[in-house]
């Protein structure tokens, strides 16, 4: 299921954070930031070097630059845990009605990982 994300970007920093409510605990996988919140589901997602990041993981023809991530309007992203991981499927929506899929894959937080999240 689709959920839908505030985003915000720092075009200077090619940073995108795409967020739901203030979490209690990061975890940082690479360039990903993860935010979880007390019930250790995903309520944030910052990319760091997000254009790079994006264009790298991305199928489409659609080039991804600073420019486009600039004008994001809007951000839906599927979550699906399969063992341990997070299926995370980035729905983008542009101004200019470009629209891209990204997926990601990163690590779950289990209660007993090294990466559980901490309050």
């Amino acid at each position: 299921m689709q959920r839908k994300f505030q985003n915000d970007y720092d075009y200077e920093n090619d940073s995108l954070f795409l967020y739901r409510e203030k979490s209690k605990g990061s975890v940082v996988v690479g360039n990903i930031v993860l935010d979880f919140n007390a019930k250790k589901e995903l309520v944030g997602l910052e990319l760091l070097e997000a254009s790079k990041f994006l264009q790298s993981m991305n199928g489409s023809d659609v080039r991804i630059s600073k420019k486009l991530l600039k004008s994001l309007i809007d951000a839906r992203i599927d979550i699906k845990e399969d063992g341990g991981f997070l299926i995370l499927k980035l729905f983008l929506y542009f101004e200019n009605n470009e629209k891209l899929m990204v997926p990601v894959n990163v690590p779950n937080i289990q209660e007993h990982s090294p990466l559980t999240a901490k309050a």
